[in-house]
């Protein structure tokens, strides 16, 4: 009874193991974090969903309106022009006019032109550039999730890639993963009328694609496995989709770097057998 009082305690003190794709990697912030100032995906899509069937009071409207006219008003001596068009977006989005709102969104996504940057003091330059990547990127993420409700893959593929090009050096890995995080949800063959599995290999076999959206998520991943090579989630990813590319030989030497034991049952079960057979 002692060893198996032993080894049930060992057990419970071990680290939960983390399979691939399970909810446990999902939820490891460390390695898929929402980037800061982002709303996360899901929680973009309740909040946006939830907001269809309200209506805007004349009260509210009068004061969103008063608001829209001081950006504009503002935008006139802001250093960067564009962070009104961000503002305006979501001011826009608030009174549900979605053609106003989707179009100072792109507009948020601009470059400042060199005649615009001449304009700022050296002295502020570096922090209104900062303002600029910040600025860009949120307005890229609204964007991007919106083109994924709507089904806009190629669309959506262009426009995570814009974002993550965005990240901070330091930073870039962390995107990369939460790219994957929302990138793994999404249907690898992107093309309804392909209705067998013999239209879907031959589709992927005569253009070496999986999609827009998967086709970057198999890059992104092959960037993760490159920096953590020994990572079984990484791998295991990136094995699949050659799997579903035809190309067994990578596959296969991906894999091969490790040897997989056979699953161990519960070490639990393992001191009971023990009790019964050694009389321990």
């Amino acid at each position: 009874m002692a060893l198996r009082h032993h080894l049930t305690q060992l057990e419970a003190s071990a680290p939960p193991v983390v399979r691939p794709g399970s909810s446990s990697y999902a939820g490891n912030v460390s390695r898929a974090a929402t980037p800061a100032a982002i709303v996360s995906l899901p929680d973009l899509m309740v909040y946006r969903q939830s907001r269809r069937s309200e209506r805007v009071s004349a009260t509210e409207y009068k004061q969103l309106m008063d608001q829209i006219r001081a950006v504009k008003l503002e935008r006139q001596t802001m250093l960067d022009p564009y962070v009104a068009n961000l503002k305006l977006a979501r001011l826009w989005d608030r009174l549900h006019d979605t053609a106003r709102c989707l179009e100072n969104y792109e507009s948020a996504c601009q470059v400042m032109t060199e005649k615009e940057l001449a304009r700022i003091p050296p002295e502020m330059l570096e922090e209104v550039l900062e303002k600029q990547r910040l600025r860009r990127r949120a307005a890229l993420h609204f964007l991007f999730s919106r083109a994924l409700q709507r089904k806009q893959r190629e669309e959506a593929a262009d426009l995570l890639s814009k974002f993550i090009e965005l990240a901070l050096p330091e930073d870039r890995l962390k995107d990369v993963a939460y790219v994957d995080r929302i990138l793994r949800e999404q249907e690898y063959i992107e093309d309804p009328t392909l209705a067998s599995p013999d239209e879907i290999t031959f589709a992927i076999r005569n253009t070496n694609s999986l999609g827009h959206l998967t086709d970057l998520r198999f890059k992104l991943l092959k960037e993760l496995l490159a920096s953590s090579p020994t990572d079984p989630y990484l791998i295991e990813s990136v094995a699949n989709i050659h799997v579903r590319r035809g190309e067994f030989a990578a596959a296969e030497e991906l894999t091969s770097r490790f040897v997989e034991l056979p699953p161990v049952k519960r070490i639990s079960l393992y001191g009971t057998l023990a009790e019964l057979r050694f009389g321990l």
